[in-house]
């Protein structure tokens, strides 16, 4: 089962973080496909089972609480970098 979770963080300012955090504790893990939460700081880390939860549906999960997801710094390929753009214009 481990090998099907996935982890995505999101950031909340500092005077939501702790409503946030105890929403995602009590209401969150009850959703099928989320099995951890944890916060460091105003980061929220939420680890979910991508096959019974999809990204795009926690995102909205967590908008609901004021949530944005948290940008990643990868770097993409010459070709997806250039799809990218195509695709923006």
């Amino acid at each position: 089962m481990e090998e099907f979770i996935q982890y995505q963080k999101y950031i909340s300012s500092l005077d939501n973080v702790n409503s946030a955090y105890h929403a995602c504790d009590t209401q969150l893990l009850r959703n099928p496909g989320i099995y951890e939460v944890s916060r460091i700081d105003n980061t929220l880390n939420i680890g979910f089972n991508f096959y019974e939860i999809s990204k795009a549906d926690l995102t909205g999960l967590m908008a609901e609480l004021g949530l944005k997801p948290l940008p990643t710094n990868e770097k993409k390929g010459l070709v997806a970098g250039w799809l990218d753009k195509l695709a923006k214009t």
